[in-house]
């Protein structure tokens, strides 16, 4: 693939057995085809694979976590490892402190890769670990670490051993309780699992108490805790925990939900799940972004009428303060209000196809023959006017969250009727919606971004005031002239215009020259037109990002550091824009 890049076919062009290349421009500067093992790294950890692509969904469904697919880890541990360590420091550092990183199992996967390579040695190990540990804020964070770290090597090593040590012997104890005490499980290993591997030993009697609880029961736990006021005090919360859970009163279980700070869906025993009286104690203790979540099975079940629940609900939406204070990009609550409005997500295919299955159509039919066969994929929309509207206001609140890259940006995005198809991942958001709302966020946290529309072998600028609405601002791109979406046609109407951009997000369903008539295919060629606007404006640090809203193979990029591929749209793809805009990766 040295001198020739796949575009992609069409299902049509698959069956015809077209096969449609793109040349390389001699004169476009080799744009880094071979990146060096950091940025190699660097890649991995906020798209998780090598290759400058991201797409949206699941990435354990597409085998990304997999040793092979990680192939810098050798050329990072047989380098100058003082400059690889203060390089894997730093990295690793800010990226697990900054917000824009996607998926936080990156991390851990990347590091369990390293640790495990076979050449790495002991004091290269020992300072893995010691970052491990260093980025382990929560139970999901260690079992992550320990379930890629026992796919690719068992037995463990003493290194393991010693962290998982630390990371529960540094907790306070009624820290640790707690943590111990939220989930029995994670990943299919449990609390008792990592304590039996470690041998834990400790002088705090409090912690000992834990352990004993841990490992024998409640029985040995009593008898481990003596005299220690702070071990009384496990012990205590120990007992209530074990009531919550045995609860048979809906009543009793609503009071225990503020006492024990319990604050996710899946702690509520699972008798309950379906009580409005539990629920409405659950509620307040929930995150933003938890309660997003639960609204549309809170409509379903029935608790979104008026009454206490819809109260509480449109107050914490309201809450312009709290929301500010979550710090969630607005693509959450656009995805929420979408999935909200139209009664939940799309039903799993496999699902609907199960359902079918078990429909005896034809005996139902024999018995009655006006049997109608039930649309299993059907949802019916959300007619809940309050709640809409106040996840509006909410969504409205959250534009003050988001941060200026600092960068000058040209959007173009393809209108036409064609981007009425649902987006990869999330499918209840068109891709004009979501090209218009990811445009939108760009022009809310920055000065200077240009709005363009794909006109042929030109484009047609969005005028846009300062203070449009969502709704104003997708009517005026859904309205303004378009045509036949030429990939190269922005970035040569920017050199023509002596434009001076930093960045060109196109969006699109995917850069497939198939959809294209004979004549455009020939005339587009947008890497060439980026390398020769680069070199005409004399911008050689420019970025270009290519959104297939609609497919998961797009591979534009080639390897190019200066470009990437984004496939699909979820709640990541604004933060994975946003950190390569900042040269984060």
């Amino acid at each position: 693939m040295d001198g020739i890049t796949a575009w992609g076919y069409s299902s049509h062009a698959q069956r015809c057995h077209i096969k449609i290349i793109y040349k390389r421009p001699k004169n476009t500067e080799k744009m880094s085809h071979r990146p060096t093992p950091e940025i190699k790294l660097k890649r991995f950890l906020y798209l998780s694979s090598e290759n400058s692509a991201f797409v949206s969904g699941n990435p354990e469904k597409h085998n990304y976590y997999k040793v092979e697919k990680l192939t810098c880890a050798s050329d990072l541990l047989k380098d100058d490892f003082e400059k690889s360590k203060d390089f894997l420091t730093n990295l690793f550092v800010s990226a697990e402190s900054e917000r824009l990183l996607p998926r936080r199992e990156a991390l851990y996967f990347a590091l369990a890769c390293l640790i495990t390579n076979e050449n790495a040695k002991d004091n290269q190990r020992h300072f893995l670990y010691s970052l491990v540990l260093n980025m382990c804020r929560s139970n999901e964070d260690l079992f992550t670490f320990i379930k890629f770290l026992s796919k690719i090597r068992k037995p463990f090593s003493s290194g393991v051993t010693k962290i998982v040590s630390a990371y529960y012997l540094r907790q306070e104890p009624m820290d640790l309780v707690k943590c111990v005490l939220e989930s029995n499980s994670y990943h299919g290993w449990t609390h008792k699992d990592l304590i039996k591997l470690i041998h834990c030993k400790t002088d705090n009697q409090a912690i000992e108490v834990i352990i004993k609880y841990i490992l024998y029961g409640k029985k040995k736990a009593d008898e481990a805790a003596g005299d220690d006021p702070t071990a009384s005090k496990v012990i205590s919360y120990i007992q209530e925990m074990k009531e919550y859970r045995s609860l048979n009163d809906a009543q009793k279980v609503s009071e225990f939900i503020p006492a024990l700070n319990i604050k996710h869906v899946w702690q509520i025993p699972s008798s309950f799940i379906k009580s409005q009286v539990v629920w409405t104690a659950l509620i307040p203790q929930l995150s933003l972004s938890e309660l997003i979540l639960s609204l549309p099975k809170l409509y379903r079940m029935g608790f979104l009428k008026p009454g206490p629940i819809q109260t509480k609900v449109i107050e914490i939406l309201c809450n312009n303060e709290a929301v500010r204070a979550s710090n969630l990009h607005p693509v959450e609550f656009y995805i929420g209000l979408k999935n909200f409005e139209k009664g939940g997500k799309p039903k799993d295919p496999h699902l609907i196809k199960y359902l079918e299955s078990k429909e005896d159509v034809e005996a139902k039919i024999l018995a009655d023959p006006e049997y109608k066969k039930p649309n299993f994929a059907h949802q019916e929309p959300a007619k809940c006017t309050p709640v809409i509207n106040a996840l509006q206001k909410a969504l409205s609140s959250s534009y003050g969250n988001l941060k200026p890259v600092n960068k000058r940006i040209l959007v173009s995005i393809d209108a036409s009727e064609k981007m009425a198809e649902p987006c990869l991942t999330t499918k209840n958001v068109t891709c004009l919606e979501a090209a218009v709302f990811v445009s939108y966020c760009l022009l809310k946290a920055n000065k200077i971004v240009t709005v363009v529309v794909f006109d042929g072998t030109n484009v047609t600028p969005v005028p846009v005031e300062k203070n449009i609405t969502l709704g104003h601002f997708y009517k005026k791109v859904k309205e303004a002239k378009h045509g036949p979406t030429i990939w190269s046609a922005p970035l040569e109407w920017a050199t023509s215009e002596r434009k001076p951009f930093d960045v060109f997000i196109h969006m699109g369903l995917r850069p497939n020259l198939i959809d294209l008539a004979k004549e455009h295919r020939e005339i587009d060629k947008p890497k060439e037109a980026f390398s020769n606007y680069m070199q005409k404006m004399n911008l050689s640090y420019a970025r270009f990002i290519v959104c297939s809203l609609s497919v998961h193979n797009a591979y534009f990029s080639d390897g190019a550091t200066n470009i990437l591929d984004v496939c699909g749209f979820d709640k990541n793809i604004p933060n994975v824009i946003d950190a390569f805009c900042r040269n984060l990766f």
